[in-house]
This record gives structure tokens, sequence and C-alpha cells, in this order.
């Protein structure tokens, strides 16, 4: 993983349980929603960063030399 891609995963995950938190701490139905939907969002991105990492890899993966056992 590159170090902009796991900035991106730790920022986006970190984020994301923040906005669960205040959406746990919220005294107003409309604050939690809004903090759920942040999360929700942020959550979102966390796993696209997570799946263009291993879309990146790949190709590096398949070019590894095979082992012979």
């Amino acid at each position: 993983m590159t170090m902009i891609e796991q900035d991106d995963l730790s920022y986006y995950t970190r984020r994301e349980r923040e906005e669960r938190r205040l959406a746990d701490k919220a005294a107003e139905n409309c604050a939690r929603k809004v903090h759920t939907r942040l999360a929700d969002e942020y959550a979102r991105r966390a796993q696209s960063a997570l799946l263009r990492e291993r879309i990146h890899e790949a190709p590096r993966r398949a070019k590894a030399p095979v082992e012979n056992a």
C-alpha cells in the first residue's frame, strides 16, 4: 500500500469512528442522522481506498516470480 493510500485509509477510518462517536453522543435526532451519514460516507471511502490498493497491487503480484516447491 502506498503512503498516500495508507494515509487515506487511516484518515477515513479515523473519521468514521469519530462521526459514529458523535452520533452516539448527539442529543438531537437530526444531528445523530447527520453524523451517521457522514460516518457511512467515510466508511465507503475507506472501502474504496482499500479496493484501489488491491487493484493496484494485483499486477505486481502477477509479475512476481513463482517459486518451485
